[in-house]
């Protein structure tokens, strides 16, 4: 699959994180495409129905984000940031400009005693962008805004 370049005058538009309503569906063993060596990979999905957010539109308009996906690494095949665009595009085919996408290594994937790390994506002109959720260093100006987030909805105590 080819990827044209992201453009410098493309602007990366990272959705607000909103408070999660409702677990509205999970798939322990989710079964994703991929265009490398491995052809799929398998992740945990679940899919939150968003307390309220806003997505941006291809028309640069906005639309309420209804949905917070989040693909967990299990190990399994290709690994979930390798396949991020095709994990964008499935579900964006599902969601639409309501997908807030999530990506989540848990420390067992990670090793070395880690801990989880969490990481919106967005992909723009076919490359998938990341933007870290957590951890992050005290020092960045979006560390009490994430751990906010983080905190409430619990994946951080």
């Amino acid at each position: 699959m080819f990827f044209t370049p992201v453009k410098e005058d493309i602007p990366i538009v990272f959705p607000d994180l909103p408070d999660l309503a409702r677990l509205a569906h999970e798939d322990t063993a989710w079964r994703y495409p991929s265009s490398c060596a491995g052809g799929y990979g398998i992740a945990r999905l679940r899919v939150y129905q968003a307390d309220s957010a806003t997505a941006p539109t291809s028309d640069g308009g906005t639309c309420i984000a209804a949905v917070v996906a989040v693909v967990s690494e299990t190990g399994k095949r290709v690994t979930v940031t390798n396949a991020a665009e095709e994990i964008w595009q499935l579900l964006w085919d599902m969601y639409g400009p309501r997908l807030i996408l999530v990506e989540h290594w848990p420390a067992d994937q990670l090793g070395d005693g880690r801990e989880d790390t969490w990481d919106q994506v967005v992909v723009v002109g076919g490359r998938a962008r990341w933007r870290r959720i957590w951890p992050l260093a005290p020092e960045n100006p979006d560390h009490e805004a994430m751990r906010a987030w983080m905190q409430r909805t619990r994946w951080l105590t």
